[in-house]
């Protein structure tokens, strides 16, 4: 559940390239201030490739660089990025829950940016599982995984957050509320994310920290921001 990578992702833009004198031009450009990020979304309904996401690059200030793009029939998408710009990858779907990555300045083409989404109706449970009353339209939600090389998930890390919280909560392995911010592993069966934590604020940035790593993460009303560390 979840599952959104934290390999930070983006979106194009190309007016920038008006008055450019020829196509070698262009492509030079395009070659020296961007770069590529192509991956798949999928779904628990659609496993093999969820068609017509709208995947969006969000960067300082939530400014959206145009054009957005839509994922294929195979759930395949592919995005032109500003190269060494701090960006962050969104996508969005009706009855799917609004995903958000964390936000990092990329210098070379990316493959590989593999996201499960959740919808709606999934997203709510899992945050009632943890915190009865708060909706996901109502809150800005940070969702948290922990998982070694092997993608295991590790346990007895603590997870801290910047910003004001209203509530936060590591998760026992059936995705209630432990009681504190360490995380609790192996859990086979998990259901839902290792940690949560949500804000009731409309649009802010805060740093996500877990031993020594730290992930600048948005997060923004009636979204959830995922973020996955490997330690």
């Amino acid at each position: 559940m979840f599952k959104l990578s934290s390999v930070l992702l983006p979106v194009v833009a190309v007016s920038f390239l008006v008055g450019c004198s020829s196509s070698d031009d262009a492509a030079q450009i395009i070659a020296d201030e961007f770069i590529s990020i192509s991956g798949k979304l999928t779904s628990s309904a659609n496993p093999s490739g969820e068609s017509g996401v709208t995947v969006k690059g969000i960067y300082s200030d939530g400014n959206i660089l145009n054009p957005e793009t839509t994922t294929d029939s195979a759930g395949v998408f592919s995005l032109d990025v500003l190269k060494n710009t701090a960006v962050s990858l969104q996508t969005s779907k009706s009855s799917f829950a609004t995903l958000n990555s964390a936000k990092e300045a990329l210098s070379v083409n990316e493959t590989g940016f593999d996201v499960e989404l959740e919808t709606s109706s999934d997203a709510e449970s899992a945050i009632a599982n943890v915190f009865p009353g708060p909706t996901l339209a109502g809150f800005a939600w940070l969702v948290v995984d922990v998982v070694d090389s092997s993608d295991v998930q590790v346990n007895g890390v603590t997870i801290s957050t910047t910003g004001t919280t209203i509530d936060t909560a590591a998760t026992a392995c059936d995705g209630t509320d432990s009681g504190g911010d360490v995380t609790i592993a192996p859990c086979p069966s998990r259901d839902g994310p290792m940690y949560f934590a949500y804000f009731d604020i409309d649009s802010t940035e805060v740093t996500v920290t877990v031993g020594s790593d730290s992930q600048l993460a948005p997060v923004r009303r009636g979204e959830v921001t995922v973020l996955e560390f490997v330690q």
